[in-house]
């Protein structure tokens, strides 16, 4: 399966395996500007702590801030959720090409909705 990334377009949050699939955060704004969040990285794990507890807080982010990225590419981002009524997955896919991070266009290259009656 492996590691993904977040992308943000329109208020709402897909994956992305299109970009360094490290668990990094994107946002696609309105001017059509591709952004990545960054952060430092602190430890604010308590000592004292045992077991799988003592993991919590090791890798705190702190002081994000988001960053202009010059990307040129394809991003191919998807949302799964699971259907209200159905209760099967509902998915919707999309492709953006990107030329030094400015969204060049966007199309919906594959929807799986189940309305509800």
């Amino acid at each position: 399966m492996g590691l993904f990334d977040e992308i943000t377009y329109k208020g709402e949050v897909y994956q992305t395996k299109s970009l360094v699939c490290g668990l990094e955060t994107y946002l696609i704004d309105d001017d059509g500007q591709l952004w990545v969040e960054t952060y430092d990285i602190v430890d604010r794990s308590d000592p004292s702590a045992t077991g799988i507890a003592r993991l919590r807080g090791l890798m705190a982010r702190t002081n994000r801030r988001l960053v202009r990225v010059s990307y040129t590419g394809s991003i191919d981002f998807y949302l799964y959720a699971a259907s209200r009524v159905m209760r099967e997955p509902d998915a919707i896919e999309f492709v953006a090409r990107s030329a030094s991070g400015n969204l060049r266009s966007i199309r919906v290259v594959a929807c799986q909705a189940r309305l509800p009656l």
